[in-house]
């Protein structure tokens, strides 16, 4: 293993030396006898602790802070183990003012609606709360706008910002938890999923990395369950109750609004899958050669009608709607598997023209409706 020693700071009252490793190398010899505060930042396994803790001295009694966002490896280096909880609603809401420059603790009515969605969103965390309070210091400084209400589609998606928090988590995954991540993309802010409807949709959609030939269905179903438990385990997923800890018998999980955009991001950046946010963004990477196989549909949008009517849609597989989106074009759905309408608002729009409008599937086709009986294959 190879550990570069990045900072070094000494004046302090005591000999005591701080050292902020970042996976790079440090030889033990450069290692001096005195007493040592190590921090070992975003920790993913115990065989990198074992190497660290033979390097550094034991008798001057150096103490090492190790932060992980694995369960199973805090408890495994150490039974003192303090679980980091996101801020209450008080705090969350006294962080965002104070870096919104709001200290006085007066909120303008123009920005009490857009901030209370601000702080559900961001479900305590401050990382996501200074992001979003640099947005709201901006609308406040816009006097001219003072008597408008500022909407919350105007806040900062933040794309920078969860790439940077999110990427670590999602580059270390394998490939089938990728894919299964990138899929959830689709899923609107705040829905709740069971694991066995996740993992019979994961089935439907082809999302299992099997190497093997002709799968039985038990054996894809065990892989698309190995796929979500390494989500649960490694906190890329929450169970719906909020507990920052991974549960994976919990039955009921939900995706960080955040980590959704995060996902959206990468899935139009691949051509993959597009929503009604990214089918812009997706535009130019379809017209390279990448075929848009999900498509996911949540918000009615003036342009979107248009948009999708210019876009080609044959290579869509599946097609997730929510909300009250409206005027999707199923003429063009030649090749569409799976139908997931769990949610949506126009559901009799869909029972109008879907039997004269989708020809028949080459695969399976479901239907995820509000009534669970509307179901056809």
């Amino acid at each position: 293993m190879k550990m570069e020693l990045v900072e070094k700071k000494g004046k302090l009252s005591f000999p005591l030396t701080i050292l902020f490793l970042y996976g790079l190398e440090v030889d033990s010899f450069m290692l001096f006898a005195r007493r040592y505060l190590i921090v070992l930042d975003d920790l993913w396994a115990k065989p990198v602790w074992d190497v660290m803790n033979d390097i550094f001295p034991r008798s001057t009694y150096s103490q090492i802070i190790i932060t992980t966002r694995i369960p199973d490896t805090a408890y495994s280096i150490s039974s003192n183990v303090h679980e980091v909880q996101p801020l209450n609603n008080l705090h969350s809401e006294r962080l965002l003012l104070r870096k919104a420059g709001l200290e006085n603790g007066y909120l303008p009515d123009n920005l009490k609606q857009s901030c209370n969605e601000i702080l559900r969103r961001c479900e305590g965390i401050p990382f996501f709360l200074s992001g979003n309070a640099e947005w709201a210091s901006e609308q406040q400084q816009e006097v001219q706008k003072i008597s408008s209400i500022c909407s919350l589609e105007k806040a900062p998606q933040l794309v920078k910002k969860s790439e940077e928090l999110f990427s670590p988590s999602y580059d270390s995954l394998s490939y089938g938890s990728k894919l299964l991540l990138l899929y959830m993309s689709m899923f609107p802010h705040g829905h709740i999923f069971d694991k066995d409807s996740l993992i019979r949709k994961c089935v439907a959609q082809g999302l299992v990395d099997y190497s093997g030939d002709g799968p039985l269905a038990s054996d894809l179903v065990r892989l698309a369950e190995k796929n979500i438990v390494e989500l649960c385990i490694l906190n890329v997923i929450k169970s719906a109750d909020c507990k920052l800890t991974a549960q994976v018998e919990m039955k009921q999980w939900q995706v960080n609004y955040f980590m959704l955009q995060f996902l959206a991001s990468k899935a139009a950046d691949k051509g993959l899958a597009c929503t009604s946010s990214t089918i812009a963004s997706v535009a130019p990477a379809a017209g390279e050669g990448k075929k848009v196989q999900w498509l996911y549909l949540h918000r009615p949008d003036a342009e979107l009608p248009t948009q999708l009517r210019n876009f080609d849609l044959s290579h869509c597989r599946s097609l997730l709607v929510s909300g009250a989106a409206s005027e999707i074009p199923f003429d063009k759905l030649i090749h569409l598997a799976v139908l997931d309408l769990e949610g949506w608002q126009c559901f009799k729009d869909m029972q109008q023209n879907v039997g004269t409008s989708v020809s028949e599937p080459e695969e399976h086709r479901s239907l995820s409706a509000p009534s669970r009986d509307q179901k056809f294959e």
